[in-house]
C-alpha cells in the first residue's frame, strides 16, 4: 500500500504548513486509519511551535502502537495552554474509549491556568477512585478555591460527585467531602 510511504510526508507536510484548513485536511487524511507509527509522531511533541504539539497529540491517539500516557505526560508542562488543553482532550477521549487516563488527568487538575484545570475536572471519571477523590478534595480545600470562576468550581464539584459514585471509591473517603465548607457562589 502506498499510505505508509506518504505518511511520513503527510506528518512533515502538516508541521510545516501554516493555513489552518490545509492544516485540517492533512489530519483528516492521517485519521482516516488508526495506523500512524507513534516514532514519526513523538519528535513533534517538543516543537516550539504550539499548533505542531497540538496537531502531534491529536494524532497520538490515532497510532496502535503510541502508549499516549508516556508521551503526553512530556506535554503536561508545556508553555502554552493551548497545548495542554488538547492534551486533555485527548486524554478524555482516550478515557470514553475504555482507557483509564485519569493519572494524567489527576496532574492537569493541578495546572496553572484555570481553563486546563476546568477542562480536566470535565473528563475526569469514576475511573480515577480514591485518588482521584482525593485530588477534588485538595483543589477544594485549595485556599484560593472560593475565588476560581463558576465554571471551575461546577467542573471540579461535578467531578467530585461523578468520581466518588464510582464503585472503586471507598465509601469513607466519597462522604469526607461532605464536611467541606463550599464556596457560596452568587449568580452574575
Amino acid at each position: 500500500m502506498l499510505r505508509p510511504v506518504l505518511l511520513p510526508t503527510l506528518i512533515e507536510l502538516l508541521a510545516h504548513e501554516a493555513d489552518r484548513n490545509v492544516r485540517r485536511s492533512i489530519i483528516s487524511l492521517l485519521t482516516a486509519a488508526h495506523d500512524i507509527p507513534v516514532a514519526l509522531l513523538v519528535p513533534y511533541l517538543g516543537d516550539s511551535h504550539w499548533y505542531v504539539v497540538r496537531n502531534a497529540i491529536q494524532l497520538l491517539a490515532f497510532s496502535p502502537d503510541a502508549r499516549p500516557l508516556v508521551h503526553l505526560r512530556q506535554t503536561a508542562h508545556y508553555p502554552d495552554k493551548r497545548v495542554r488543553k488538547e492534551a486533555v482532550r485527548t486524554l478524555g477521549r482516550m478515557g470514553a474509549a475504555g482507557q483509564d487516563a485519569s493519572i494524567l488527568l489527576r496532574q492537569f487538575l493541578r495546572d496553572s491556568d484555570a481553563g486546563v484545570r476546568t477542562l480536566a475536572a470535565r473528563m475526569i471519571g469514576p475511573e480515577a477512585g480514591e485518588a482521584g477523590v482525593a485530588e477534588l478534595l485538595l483543589q477544594l480545600e485549595h485556599p484560593d478555591f472560593p475565588t476560581r470562576s463558576v465554571d471551575e468550581v461546577e467542573a471540579v464539584c461535578d467531578a467530585l460527585a461523578r468520581v466518588a459514585n464510582g464503585k472503586q471509591v471507598d465509601t469513607q473517603v466519597a462522604v469526607s467531602y461532605t464536611h467541606l465548607t463550599l464556596p457560596t457562589i452568587y449568580p452574575v
